[in-house]
């Protein structure tokens, strides 16, 4: 009976060992934060609020211009950037389907906030990310997607001269 017992202790902690190391990932992000209109003026006391599969779960103020952050755990992280008088940005980052590497994933960041404006419309900034990382099985590495932030560029531009 007690042979049992052990052997199915051995089994659930083997099995649980399995499940969350399958689940395990590990990326450094560092980002830093400038204003639009001036672009030596770093951004300081920005808010930073983390969402993990659309659940906030981090929510913090940054007195520098910069942050870094560490991601563990594998799902779909989103980053929302805002400043008091300035337009909220949010990226995201798809760390879903990464596999498990030996090393850590590196992301760098530089993100600009411009002062909100009542003539300019950046609605869809509130709906679409300003940039997407994931996973690039070609490359082997977590990229940013230039291409999709190219676009996004583009929009911002369109919209500014736009009024």
């Amino acid at each position: 009976m007690n042979l049992k017992i052990l052997f199915l202790v051995i089994y659930l902690t083997t099995l649980n060992f399995i499940m969350k190391s399958q689940n395990e990932v590990s990326i450094k992000l560092k980002i830093e934060l400038i204003s639009y209109e001036n672009s030596k003026n770093n951004l300081k006391n920005c808010t930073v609020k983390i969402s993990k599969n659309n659940t906030e779960f981090e929510n913090f103020k940054i007195s520098s211009h910069k942050f870094q952050k560490k991601i563990t755990s594998k799902g779909i992280y989103k980053f929302e950037l805002s400043h008091e008088g300035y337009v909220s940005k949010y990226f995201t980052i798809d760390a879903k389907n990464i596999p498990k590497k030996k090393i850590a994933h590196r992301l760098k960041a530089e993100i600009s906030l411009f002062k909100y404006n009542e003539e300019n419309q950046f609605d869809f900034l509130k709906k679409e990310p300003v940039s997407i990382a994931y996973y690039n099985y070609t490359k082997n590495k977590l990229i940013w997607d230039f291409e999709y932030n190219r676009v996004i560029r583009d929009k911002i531009i369109e919209a500014q001269i736009s009024k």
